[in-house]
């Protein structure tokens, strides 16, 4: 038997029994992070906190200026690709690298140098990856160094033995050189393939021919998502922080050297990426205020691809009642923590498009809605704007609400206090309702000539036919096709989905209405429990138990592609646990931002629990589950038996997506 402490009450209980209530307490730890951000978030804000503490004892006076190495390791399909932060920062103590991986353990937390307020960190991801590793020199100079193997295989596993803990971290010769020297620590972690990203192939664009724009889309994506897209240039004791990114491709090492300052790849300087930073278009209203009245209209009218608003705390107090707009605990909030809110609002949705594009992010990190920031750090998920007028210019605009001093408990989710949501609720609802007055400004969405409109649509789907998986699948099965194209809107899913249920071609499905209600597509009856849906002999046949809904009035919902229901979950329009079935065309190349899908098609039919159904979404904690049918792999998977012995398109697009979904660890 053994001592351990719960909740300050000494406990007797055997080694195994702890051991397993260990277990349980990292495997919940997994399931609370699921962006594919996290890892890079929590090691990257730890090397900040070291650097900000080392400035603040002094330790840069006279010695080197406060550095950051991030060495990302891109690997071919199969090898484990991995992630090297080092800094000459504040270096651990021996008893402080002890406990560096204790939940909820952080020494620069307790001394208020954290920019981050998650509290798990590195014990998040030493139980994320089978290799995890710490090298660290305290400004005594005494090293330490660790590496645990087996953590996450141990973790998730029922048989699996414990993980190896060694006293030493063992990386090639070639990523030694970017170990600290005479104080800091380097953290090494290494990608495993059940959680996101699986590969990092499919966080941010590949360029083989430039290699160094690939490296700037690695700054930006990490400026976005982590302590180095600071919201203000950061007066920090030593000079500015000096930042090497380095790409390793498994053959080649590529670097590129920068600041953090202000956002600006062409002076080789981090901070955050404002959209005005990323597509130079917006201008100021206040530049527009102080044009003389007999010009301002007539020289800005429908002149402006994107408008500008920045607001402190005196400016905020100009435009709204404090004493009515805010109870006791807001204004306190207001007075004591608020810094500024500034909004980039755009003439169209396709400005941020345009803006996402420059990005080269595989994941749509630039959005519409708030991003909270804290102490310098833009973190957690975006928030809505709370609009009861102007509806849909939410979707127009970007908006960062500054605070300062304020231990905000966001992590992926929203601030966790009341009292800030409100106040970033009703500050972002006047501002973004003052930049609405300046629409006449923005520039007027352009429409073609109607005739060409019709030309070129004709000539598109002529273009698309050539090439349509439902045009072939449908002439195999001598049936005449609802559409002849492969679907690239919403109405296509619909129209294609109610002709493969009219015809049985998917069985057990009822379509009971499209229509009558705000905020789902429409209503089903589900049969999962028919004999003859489990005929071992149909491909698309009902094979387990486990998972799926069946009855009458099932929340049935259409998309395009899937993850666009995902945003639907983040923005609070559509809940995961009332929806029974999800029916979309395809499913993105990336990494779901939010849960986890797995595919139940193909060499997984056998974890299929609806007729037809080809993946299975699960949110973060278990606690919602989803049925999709992809109407592109199931297409695929019923042309690929109808050809039989005789393989063709069906078998080949099957397939590249059954590759596809198994390189990304669905």
């Amino acid at each position: 038997m053994a001592n351990f402490n719960l909740f300050g009450f000494q406990i007797s209980s055997s080694e195994e029994d702890i051991r397993a209530l260990r277990k349980r307490e990292l495997k919940n730890l997994l399931t609370s992070y699921g962006d594919e951000a996290d890892v890079f978030t929590e090691i990257i804000q730890n090397a900040y906190d070291a650097i900000c503490q080392a400035a603040k004892v002094g330790l840069y006076a006279e010695n080197a200026a406060p550095h950051i190495d991030i060495v990302i390791g891109k690997r071919a399909t199969g090898d484990r690709h991995y992630l090297l932060v080092s800094e000459n920062g504040i270096g651990m103590r021996p008893d402080v690298a002890q406990q560096f991986t204790v939940p909820g353990f952080s020494s620069n937390k307790r001394l208020g140098d954290s920019v981050g307020h998650k509290g798990v960190g590195a014990s998040f991801f030493a139980a994320a990856s089978n290799r995890f590793g710490v090298f660290t020199i305290d400004d005594k100079g005494t090293k330490t160094a660790a590496e645990i193997r087996g953590a996450y295989d141990w973790i998730t596993g029922e048989t699996t033995p414990p993980p190896q803990i060694f006293d030493e971290l063992n990386l090639p010769k070639y990523l030694e050189e970017f170990l600290p020297k005479e104080r800091g620590t380097a953290v090494y972690y290494e990608f495993h393939s059940g959680l996101k990203p699986a590969t990092l192939s499919h966080v941010v664009l590949k360029d083989d021919e430039d290699v160094r724009r690939e490296l700037e889309r690695w700054a930006t994506y990490l400026c976005f998502k982590t302590p180095l897209g600071q919201i203000e240039p950061p007066a920090i004791d030593g000079g500015p922080v000096k930042v090497r990114i380095t790409l390793d491709n498994g053959s080649d090492l590529h670097d590129t050297s920068w600041q953090i300052s202000e956002y600006d790849l062409s002076a080789r300087t981090l901070g955050y990426p404002y959209p005005s930073k990323i597509l130079r278009v917006a201008t100021n209203i206040n530049d527009i205020d102080a044009m003389p009245e007999a010009q301002r209209v007539w020289r800005n009218k429908g002149r402006h691809q994107a408008l500008r608003l920045y607001w402190n705390s005196a400016d905020v107090e100009k435009e709204m009642s404090l004493e009515t707009d805010f109870n006791d605990d807001e204004l306190q909030i207001f007075e004591q923590h608020f810094r500024f809110i500034t909004i980039f609002f755009a003439y169209s949705t396709d400005i941020l498009k345009e803006i996402h594009k420059r990005v080269g992010s595989r994941a749509q990190i630039f959005k519409y809605g708030i991003r909270i920031a804290s102490d310098g750090v833009a973190q957690g998920r975006m928030l809505d704007f709370d609009l009861t007028s102007n509806t849909g210019l939410n979707r127009q605009a970007h908006a960062v609400v500054a605070f300062r001093g304020l231990e905000l408990d966001v992590g992926r989710k929203i601030a966790s206090n009341e009292a800030v949501t409100e106040v970033i609720r009703k500050i972002s609802r006047r501002a973004i309702n003052v930049l609405a007055d300046y629409r006449w400004a923005l520039k007027k969405k352009e429409l073609s000539d109607p005739s060409y409109d019709l030309d070129a649509w004709r000539q598109q789907t002529k273009d698309r036919t050539t090439d349509s998986l439902v045009r072939v699948f449908y002439k195999a099965i001598d049936e005449e096709a609802p559409i002849e194209v492969d679907p690239n809107t919403e109405n296509d899913v619909i129209a294609l989905f109610s002709a493969l249920v009219s015809k049985q071609l998917i069985k057990g499905y009822r379509i009971q209405a499209l229509s009558g209600f705000n905020r789902y597509d429409g209503l089903i009856s589900v049969d999962r429990d028919s004999e003859h849906l489990k005929d071992y002999h149909d491909p698309l046949s009902v094979r387990s138990d486990e998972w799926g809904y069946s009855g009458e009035y099932q929340v049935l919902e259409f998309k395009l592609q899937f993850d666009s229901l995902l945003e639907d979950f983040e923005n609070k329009i559509k809940a995961p646990a009332d929806i029974r079935l999800v029916v979309c065309w395809n499913l993105p190349e990336i990494n779901v931002p939010r849960g986890h899908i797995q595919y139940t098609y193909g060499d997984r039919r056998d974890f299929r629990s609806l007729y037809g159904m080809t993946h299975l979404w699960e949110d973060e904690n278990g606690a919602s589950y989803v049925p999709i049918i992809s109407l592109k792999h199931l297409i695929a998977e019923k042309l690929a038996s109808v050809e039989g012995s005789d393989p063709g398109i069906g078998a080949a697009r099957l397939q590249d997506l059954q590759a596809l979904d198994a390189q990304m660890g669905l």
